[in-house]
């Protein structure tokens, strides 16, 4: 059933304006800080990788080529 809305109720007020800015706003805050954390992990996870990598080096000759090989996605 169809409600019946009084036409001053439909028009945005400047509070809700507001209301509307502020829930912008913290959507976008909170995905950036979802980013960087993520950006935070593959940089740990790929420095690791790294280090992992150097320490094998001199054991394992051609490991860094056979490595890239396997792990293509």
């Amino acid at each position: 059933m169809k409600q019946n809305v009084a036409v001053s109720e439909s028009i945005p007020t400047k509070e809700y304006a507001e209301f509307l800015e502020v829930l912008k706003s913290r959507v976008a805050t909170s995905r950036y800080q979802a980013a960087r954390a993520v950006n935070k992990e593959l940089i740990l996870l790929y420095h690791h990788i790294g280090t992992e990598i150097l320490k094998r080096q001199g054991n394992m000759v051609g490991a860094l080529r056979s490595l890239t090989n396997s792990v293509r996605i």
